[in-house]
Formats: structure tokens, C-alpha cells, sequence
């Protein structure tokens, strides 16, 4: 359903799109002004004297009052490509989306190229994915380097990607100032902005990877992003007016307020209520039943841009949450969340006295009433885009006999904003049976302006004895004719939300682009482990089985505060190809996720399932170590032995040993070939051949004989 706000405004803002680059590159500080285009509203009768710029007036206005402009909010793919424009809007996002951006500058010195994606309006929380040529690619945190297929070769890469929060402190990007010396200066700092550098190298145009590389949209660049950190007042240590102290967060009504407050001069903190929005974020926060578990009620992702009516960006915010601009009788904001049943705030069931006339008209006829609910939201399944869900088989919103006697009529409930197929139908089947609801008017004297600043209303209609609860737009006054009129829609009465029956399936996710289709996807990984070697150095392992093919590309990730970092790329295991990839360092206790795609030539599967899990130390007991050569003829220094370490993810070392003689540990992986050699002076030994692990704990021993 689509609604309007009523704002005043002492003047009127022009849309606008600002220049991108002046010349070749340069991107000006305007880009970003806090300018949006407005959606004013003419002289509205009744206004309320001294109101402030902005102000909405009582509820929000039913459908019709007001014609509705062109939203900001855009969808997924639009803005997932890398564009080169003029002229382009301010972006922002909210929440955690995918986005590509401006292609700001592209330059090459003949072989070396560069490029400069500014992506949205910073500062971000955070970086989760990157997707280069539309593959999801993993990207080396420390070095910058692109270390996934086909980018990646021994000992480097032949691409680069670094990137800037947009946090105001950013400087010009050394290598381009460098490079471009008479182009690039360092007044191009491009201050809060998001912004990316991609520096592609040249392998050499008669390589065969050169056309590997350098084909269609090679510099395509997206990712995934925790976009702006926003003001919570909940948590004491942060300040409304200090975003240095700000959190990222996705919470509904927290986040309507920040896309509010972006104009401090219309919307500084001192105009909201913080403890109604304390109790708003709580709610929103409340986890409540999905199909498939539960979920907090209320959560914002999404990207809007400035150059929208920003009446119909917030209004689309706010149905994306659930959510209602509400003000107190002291005149402060707060969005609060919209309950299936919310209780009334003032009684005019007992009205004779001061009730001039109530007028209901029945919803719109059955030809024309809605009957069939479509549902669109923000769909992480379908690569972040706005996605129609199927509510094949759901009643609510498939009302059948209706449909079979008139024909479909749809009713479409778009929410940008909305992350989850579960917030999507729990929003749309309110509003739905709101739109096939009966509208009331009612005229009374100046009793009625009880209902200012008020949403819900109960009365007693025509021919009815029980009260009825409406939802209540602002009152009108006649001072001419000394009385208010109201209208509203009746509430519908609508039963407990049941998610096995109300709510629809997400859509499947949407396969990854592989660099072929033939390749399956391997099964999620199985375990990680912790294990240290006798000289003291530590290694986390990932096990998994991608066996077949020419090898693996094995990913971990931790998370910070909750939140994932950016995969980062594990070594595979050259004795357990298909099976093992390891990183040095200690992640005892760590929680974090795997995955793993098989590698045949230039050619990789689709990402397994993600397996999330505990590091923790794993001392297994290993297997026997296989002879696989050994020459035990001859003079004892000819002598060798080697053998295939076991395959128990919790190997570190192959010991040889014999009483009062020879003692040897190799370090090594699972499966590697580890040769002990040089047996002079110890002929016609007996030699056990064991594993350790990593407190020492032997394993069962196989025998060489010199």
C-alpha cells in the first residue's frame, strides 16, 4: 500500500543531480551535500500556528490525500553494476547490502590499470563480500591481494583491491598520485565517501591468461557492506551527536531515524524522544517465529538516493520496518512499530453528546476490492534485490472466492527496506486488508481534536452496538463551523500471526556465477582444528572433501562484535588435496565459518554451504603411516625410508625411532610424503615409524629394517 506524509515547509527544495567529475576524475565534496529533493505538500487548511519546517501533521495521511512522487529508494540491481556517468545522485545505504558504484577513474600506464569505484556515502561499518566480473572473490585484509581464481598465481596475484570507510580522513591514493602524476593530485581525497582501488596487472598480451583475465566487465566491482553505523540510545556510551561513537546496527526504528536525522537542522537529536525510541528499538529487537525459527521483528537493509521525493523514501522505510512516525503531545518525534492488534488511544464509543454525524463506506466494491496480495522485499536469497515472493497457497493473501468471480485483483506491497520474507508477510497482510477495510467519517464538535497527535480511535458505527476500532488520520478543524471532522479505516481484526500457515517460502538462492556450470558444489566443510607443531608454530586447519578434481579453494572467516569479517583465503593441503586448507596462527576458541569450491584448470565449482563451528585443539589419535618406498640394501647411508603421513586432520610430525639409536621427527600435514634418510651406522635396526600429534600423543607404528 502506498501512502503519503503531509510536510510543511517554509520553502521549496529543487531536485537535483550534482556533477560526478569535473574534467577526467575529479569528484567534488557536493556530490555528497545533504540535499535531497522534497515532495512539498501545497497550503494545507488547519495548519497548527508557529509549526516547525518539516513537521508532520498528526498521523499519517490515508491513500489519496496527496499524490506520491518518484521514491528514492532503488533496487538491487540497479545499483550493482559499475557505472561511468556525469551526473549521479548521492547514495546511501542502511543495514547490510550489495552495491558496485561510480567508476570515478580508470587509467592504465600501458600495463598496469587502475581504477577508482566510489561506491556510496560513508563512513561503512564494514566490508563481508567482494565480487569481481560478478564472482564472488576473497580478498587478502592485510595485502589487498585478490586471491581467488582466476586472479590469483603463486606467490601473488595479478590483481589488488583496497579500500577506504569513507570516514572524512581519506587521502589520494598513493599509487595513482604516483602514477598519473599530471592527473592525479592530492586534492583528489574523495572525503567521505566509500570508495575502492582496483589495480589490475598485466601478465603479458601473448600470455593465454591475459584473455583469461581481460574479458566482458573484467572490472565489474561489487561487495557486500555493513553500511552506516547509526546512534543507538540505548547504549550509554554512545552520543547523538558524536558519530565517532556510533554502532552499526540494523534495527528498524533506529535506522528511520538515522535516514531522519541526516538533516540535523531539521531533525537534530533534541526533536526526538530518546525513551520512546529506546522502547521502539527494544521491540524491534524481540525475536519472534519464522517457518524456519525466529528472527528479530524489525530489521532495515536497503539503498536509497537523494534525488527521491524523500517523503516516499521515508514512507517506504517505514512500511519496510513496520513502523509509523508518531509525535507526543510535547512535540517530539519517535517511530513506533505497528502491532496487528494496537490498542486504541481515544474513545468516542460514547459520542451522542458531541458526535454530529458518522458516515462508514463499505470497502471498495468486490469488482474492484483487492483480492490477490503481492509481496516484494529487499531479497538477500536473489543477490540483494527487490524480489516478488510466491504466496502460492497462502489464504491471507489469496482471497479465492473473490478471485474466482471477478478475476485477479492485485494489491502490490513494496518494502525496499525489508530483508526477510517473514518481516515482508507479517507488514503486507496488515496493509493488505487494510486497503479492502471500510472507511468511516465521522464530524463532531471540538471534542474531536481529543484525537490529535493520536492513531487509533474506537467508536460505534451506524446500526452497531459494539465499539469499532478505526485508524485515524489527523483532524480537520472548521473554526467557521466549530467542528472537527475525522476519518479512518476500520481496523481489521486479524488473527495471531501463524508462520506455518501465513508465511511464504523465500525464494532459493540464487546460484553464485561459476566459472563453469559443470562442476557441483562441494558439501560443506566438516571440521576445524587447532594443532601446533613441535618447533611451537600453530595452524588452524579446515576439513572437507573436494576430491576429483584439480584442487580446492578453501575460505575461513571470523566475526567481530557479531558481525562476519571478509573471507580470507586458507592454503590447501598438498599431501590431502581435495580434503585440507590451513592458516597459520591460533584461533583456539574462535567461532568461526568455512567453505570450500572445487578448482579444475580455470574453471571452479559454485561455494559450498557455510560450516560454522569452534576452533578448538584436536589431539585425535592418528592413523599408520604407509610405506610407499624404502631401500634398506647396501651400505647403511644408501639406506631410506618414505612414508605417507595418516590422514587424521590432527597430524603435526612423523617420528623414526629405534632403541638407544636413531631419533628423527619430521614436521609435516596429513598425507604428506615424509623420507628419512641416511641410516649409516645403524644397519640391521629395527625402526618404528610413527605420528604425533600435537601434545606428543604417538600413534600406531609401522617398521623399516636396515
Amino acid at each position: 500500500m502506498k501512502k503519503s506524509i503531509l510536510w510543511f515547509a517554509t520553502s521549496s527544495y529543487l531536485a537535483m543531480a550534482v556533477p560526478a567529475h569535473a574534467e577526467i576524475i575529479s569528484i567534488s565534496n557536493a556530490i555528497f551535500s545533504f540535499l535531497y529533493s522534497a515532495g512539498v505538500a501545497g497550503a494545507v487548511a488547519n495548519a497548527v500556528a508557529n509549526v516547525l519546517p518539516y513537521v508532520v501533521l498528526g498521523a499519517t495521511v490515508l491513500a489519496g490525500s496527496l499524490g506520491r512522487g518518484r521514491s528514492g529508494a532503488l533496487k538491487g540491481n540497479d545499483v550493482k553494476n559499475t557505472f561511468s556517468n556525469n551526473e549521479t545522485a548521492v547514495i546511501e545505504a542502511g543495514g547490510r547490502v550489495r552495491i558496485g558504484g561510480l567508476k570515478a577513474f580508470g587509467n592504465t600506464d600501458g600495463s598496469t590499470r587502475w581504477r577508482e569505484i566510489c561506491h556510496l556515502q560513508g563512513p561503512i561499518d564494514g566490508v563481508e563480500e567482494y565480487w569481481l566480473a560478478g564472482k564472488e572473490v576473497v580478498v587478502d585484509s592485510d595485502t589487498g591481494l585478490v586471491q581467488s581464481p582466476p586472479w590469483s598465481k603463486p606467490g601473488g596475484s595479478w590483481a589488488t583491491w583496497q579500500t577506504k570507510i569513507g570516514d572524512g580522513t581519506e587521502i589520494a591514493w598513493p599509487a595513482l598520485v604516483s602514477a598519473f602524476p599530471g592527473i592525479w593530485t592530492a586534492n583528489h581525497r574523495n572525503r567521505g565517501i566509500f570508495q575502492s582501488l582496483l589495480t589490475f596487472y598485466n601478465p603479458g598480451i601473448d600470455d593465454d591468461k591475459f584473455l583469461t583475465l581481460y574479458q566482458g566487465e573484467f572490472d565489474k566491482a561489487e561487495v557486500v557492506v555493513r553500511a552506516s553505523p547509526i546512534y543507538d540510545p540505548r547504549d550509554g556510551a554512545q552520543s547523538a551527536e558524536n558519530e565517532a561513537t556510533w554502532q552499526w546496527s540494523d534495527n528498524g526504528p533506529l535506522y528511520v531515524m538515522h535516514m531522519m536525522r541526516r538533516l540535523p537542522e531539521y531533525f537534530s537529536a533534541s526533536l526526538w524522544d530518546m525513551t520512546r525510541m529506546q522502547a521502539s528499538a527494544n521491540a524491534a529487537d524481540v525475536l519472534v517465529s519464522t517457518k524456519t525459527g525466529t528472527e528479530k521483528r524489525s530489521r532495515f537493509w536497503g539503498i536509497w538516493e537523494h534525488s527521491g521525493t524523500r517523503g516516499e523514501t521515508l514512507n517506504d522505510a517505514l512500511e519496510s520496518i513496520g513502523g509509523e512516525l508518531r509525535k507526543t503531545d510535547q512535540g517530539l518525534y519517535y517511530i513506533a512499530l505497528i502491532d496487528d492488534d494496537p490498542a486504541s488511544e481515544v474513545d468516542f464509543s460514547s459520542a451522542e453528546d458531541y458526535c454530529i454525524d458518522v458516515t462508514e463506506k463499505l470497502g471498495p466494491d468486490a469488482a474492484e476490492r483487492p483480492n490477490k496480495c503481492v509481496v516484494k522485499y529487499y531479497a538477500p536469497e536473489m543477490d540483494y534485490e527487490l524480489t516478488q515472493v510466491d504466496m502460492t497457497g497462502i489464504a491471507w493473501a489469496n482471497v479465492t472466492a473473490e478471485i474466482n468471480k471477478y478475476g485477479p485483483k492485485e494489491f502490490t506491497v513494496d518494502l525496499p527496506f525489508c530483508p526477510s520474507v517473514s518481516q515482508a508477510c507479517r507488514i503486507a497482510r496488515r496493509l493488505f486488508y487494510l486497503q479492502r477495510a471500510s472507511t468511516v467519517s465521522m464530524t463532531t464538535n471540538m471534542v474531536g481534536l481529543a484525537a490529535w497527535n493520536k492513531h487509533y480511535a474506537t467508536i460505534i458505527l451506524p446500526d452497531e452496538d459494539t465499539a469499532t476500532k478505526l485508524r485515524i488520520s489527523a483532524p480537520q478543524v472548521s473554526d467557521a463551523d466549530g467542528v472537527v471532522k475525522l476519518s479512518g479505516k476500520v481496523w481489521p481484526a486479524l488473527s495471531p500471526f501463524n508462520p506455518a500457515t501465513d508465511e511464504a517460502d523465500p525464494p532459493e538462492d540464487r546460484p553464485q556465477i561459476g566459472f563453469t556450470s559443470s562442476i557441483d558444489a562441494p558439501s560443506a566443510p566438516t571440521a576445524f582444528a587447532q594443532v601446533q607443531y613441535p618447533s611451537g608454530g600453530y595452524e588452524m586447519r579446515l576439513q572437507y572433501a573436494a576430491v576429483g578434481y584439480d584442487g580446492a579453494e578453501a575460505n575461513y572467516r571470523s566475526y567481530t562484535g557479531g558481525n562476519p569479517n571478509p573471507w580470507q583465503a586458507m592454503t590447501e593441503s598438498g599431501g590431502a588435496t581435495g580434503t585440507l586448507s590451513y592458516v597459520s596462527g591460533d584461533f583456539t576458541g574462535q567461532v568461526l565459518d568455512g567453505r570450500v569450491r572445487a578448482i579444475d584448470g580455470e574453471s571452479a565449482s559454485s561455494f559450498s554451504p557455510i560450516f560454522n563451528g569452534i576452533v578448538a585443539v584436536n589431539n585425535t589419535l592418528p592413523g599408520i603411516p604407509t610405506i610407499t618406498d624404502s631401500n634398506n640394501t647396501g651400505p647403511g647411508e644408501s639406506h631410506f625410508v618414505t612414508v605417507q603421513a595418516p590422514a587424521e586432520i590432527s597430524v603435526v610430525a612423523i617420528r623414526i625411532t629405534a632403541p638407544l639409536f636413531i631419533d628423527r621427527t619430521t614436521e609435516c600435514r596429513p598425507g604428506d610424503a615424509v623420507t628419512f634418510s641416511n641410516f649409516a651406522g645403524d644397519e640391521g635396526k629395527t625402526f618404528s615409524i610413527f605420528a604425533l600429534t600435537s601434545d606428543g600423543t604417538p600413534g600406531p607404528s609401522t617398521t623399516f629394517n636396515t
